[in-house]
């Protein structure tokens, strides 16, 4: 007997090529949508996460996205066409999660270049691919497009869990006082996190633990922070067909 079919699909894109970035985004998501709707189910059965494609996946790797050599425009053109394919599936409704950095602390968010760039590159020409391709009444489509959108980038949501870095620490050679100093700082006041600049690059696990970190995450911790992370789900939250679908999952 077939389980129950999902009732929303979800095409996660990530900027970060490293091994584990798709699944370390996956991880987060599910536990984004439980902020957005409490009952929701994020088992595989009911939210299907799409097959990575590794076309698309390299169109976002190393910043490609936003390049403007005359090489990559291609690439860059398919990507904004899967995401329209996406975006406009009706059956089961489709969502396109976007993650890129900031790049910025979050005090300087305004200053980002990558978020205007998203709107320019991405954003508004998908908004082309699909203006006009519903029925009257249905939800732009374009709603269903998500930036999700770290400052200064994703570590800093990542090691607000504090206690899942201080159990990385333990066998992870090359940390020293300083990183433990940091870390009891960032336990002491979490809205520290979001503006320490390449966070990853300024304690002793960098990224290599991002999707270890994502066990036991404190969402409703690092939602309570204000600031990027509160920012995104805000986003998701403003998007009632995410709201509708999520909720379906649990009937």
């Amino acid at each position: 007997m077939e389980g129950p079919a999902p009732v929303l699909t979800v095409l996660i894109l990530t900027e970060d090529g490293s091994k584990h970035a798709h699944a370390t985004l996956e991880a987060l998501a599910k536990k984004m949508f439980r902020l957005v709707e409490p009952a929701c189910q994020t088992q595989r059965e009911r939210i299907g996460i799409d097959p990575r494609d590794e076309r698309t996946q390299q169109a976002m790797a190393g910043n490609l996205w936003k390049s403007t050599r005359r090489e990559d425009q291609q690439a860059i053109v398919d990507l904004r066409r899967s995401i329209a394919t996406k975006l406009l599936e009706r059956e089961v409704p489709g969502f396109v999660l976007f993650h890129f950095d900031g790049d910025r602390p979050w005090t300087k968010a305004s200053s980002s270049e990558n978020t205007a760039k998203f709107g320019r590159v991405i954003r508004d020409p998908v908004g082309l691919l699909v203006a006009g391709r519903t029925p009257d009444g249905s939800p732009d489509p374009l709603s269903k497009l998500i930036p999700v959108i770290p400052f200064y980038s994703i570590e800093a949501w990542l090691y607000q869990n504090t206690a899942g870095v201080r159990a990385e620490m333990k066998g992870q050679r090359g940390c020293k006082k300083a990183d433990r100093q940091k870390l009891s700082a960032w336990e002491a006041d979490p809205t520290l996190l979001d503006e320490v600049e390449v966070p990853k690059d300024n304690f002793c696990l960098g990224n290599r633990h991002n999707l270890a970190l994502t066990e036991a995450f404190p969402a409703e911790k690092v939602l309570a922070v204000g600031k990027s992370f509160t920012a995104t789900i805000a986003t998701m939250k403003a998007c009632p067909p995410l709201i509708e679908a999520l909720a379906a999952t649990a009937i």
